[in-house]
């Protein structure tokens, strides 16, 4: 009994992921919430987000929604990079995103301290 509570305890903090969408990689289906609160846990992993995306300075994020994109609530926002020419005409829409997860890293520093949480490496967009 034991051992299976403890293998429960080690599985309630790891993302739920499966095969999706004919992806060689597994996806965790992910929260915009569990992303920012949680986002160590999904690291180099390949989720699939939901989030309404805006065009900011040249560059697509995705948001938690409407009203946080119209508000530049640039911490709570997901960078999105890779095949962002699949976002185009996706401006100022709830989406769901599969793609790699990847924290910002020191390239990506800023002064700003209203930066995105991590960047999104896009892959496919539903």
């Amino acid at each position: 009994m034991a051992i299976f509570q403890e293998s429960a305890a080690e599985q309630a903090g790891a993302p739920r992921c499966t095969h999706f969408g004919g992806l060689k990689e597994k996806v965790c289906p992910a929260s915009m919430l569990s992303l920012t609160t949680s986002h160590q846990l999904f690291y180099q992993r390949t989720v699939a987000v939901s989030g309404y995306v805006k065009e900011v300075d040249s560059h697509f994020y995705l948001f938690t929604s409407k009203e946080f994109a119209d508000n530049f609530s640039m911490a709570d926002s997901i960078l999105l990079m890779g095949q962002v020419a699949l976002l185009k005409g996706k401006a100022g829409s709830w989406v769901t995103l599969v793609g790699i997860f990847e924290p910002l890293g020191s390239l990506d520093y800023t002064d700003d301290i209203f930066r995105p949480i991590a960047k999104l490496n896009v892959q496919l967009v539903r």
